[in-house]
């Protein structure tokens, strides 16, 4: 059976323009989906109704309560206005920041807290975190994380990014980085807010 991407754009507080991505089958026979309705144009309508009331409200309620999560946390709001996010299956990622067109995508999964890889609110927060990077140019930062981790600018970005989404989720669910210990952690998430609020 073929699959295809259907999707529903929607707009939420800050101006934030959400479009979501959901995989559903391609052309179905009767016998695949008896249930769908008898002609090819009837089970499509009926898919397509089943994704507007099921699975795409699923998905703008989650980012909803990510985006309240953000405004919990102490990072500036404005690295959220206007931000346009994309929510589609990813395989090998849970989230990508695009430093040329500034869109932050999120793995559908990820995004409703069914990945390993952390809390919705933590993956979106390490994508601000790649953002941050991006708008502050944090190089000063970046080398003291090089130079107190042992590690090279890749991994001083990815810690920096991991720092900054453990500070927005601020969850007992999100996955700590378990070889920081609290104290460095405070002081690096206290050098990010500074780096942040400039």
């Amino acid at each position: 059976m073929s699959e295809r991407l259907i999707y529903s754009k929607s707009w939420i507080r800050h101006k934030i323009e959400v479009t979501v991505y959901v995989p559903v089958p391609g052309i179905m026979e009767k016998e695949e989906a008896p249930a769908m309705g008898d002609s090819p144009m009837e089970r499509d309508e009926n898919i397509m109704r089943f994704a507007e009331e099921m699975w795409f409200p699923q998905y703008f309620r989650a980012i909803k309560r990510i985006i309240e999560t953000y405004e919990r946390s102490p990072m500036p709001l404005r690295y959220i206005e206007g931000q346009k996010i994309d929510i589609f299956p990813m395989v090998e990622r849970v989230g990508i920041f695009s430093t040329t067109s500034g869109l932050i995508a999120v793995d559908n999964d990820g995004l409703l807290d069914m990945r390993r890889e952390g809390s919705g609110a933590q993956i979106f927060g390490h994508e601000i975190g790649h953002k941050l990077h991006t708008v502050k140019v944090s190089n000063d930062l970046l080398q003291e994380i090089e130079s107190f981790f042992s590690v090279n600018r890749m991994l001083a970005k990815e810690l920096l990014a991991e720092l900054t989404g453990e500070l927005i989720a601020n969850d007992n669910s999100a996955i700590k980085i378990s070889y920081i210990d609290e104290n460095s952690k405070r002081y690096f998430m206290q050098q990010i807010l500074k780096l942040a609020w400039e």
